[in-house]
């Protein structure tokens, strides 16, 4: 990525973006990592309020995610 920014700053930004988005940004692997995490999380007792919430947080968190990304269905 530091050769983008000797570039233009415009077009050193969407070299770099362009850069990444291709090396991490597979949309299937993000969704299904995100899928998987929700999925794997460990069971949450019997009047556990403080995990039940960290729970929705993130069940919201991977809704937003994977809204933003167009990947639900």
């Amino acid at each position: 990525m530091q050769n983008c920014a000797i570039l233009e700053p415009h077009i050193g930004y969407s070299t770099a973006r362009e850069r990444l988005r291709e090396r991490f940004g597979d949309p299937v692997i993000i969704a299904q990592a995100w899928c998987a995490h929700v999925i794997n999380q460990n069971h949450i007792k019997p009047n556990d309020g403080p995990a039940l919430r960290k729970y929705s947080d993130l069940l919201c968190t991977c809704l937003h995610t994977l809204r933003s990304m167009n990947a639900l269905t």
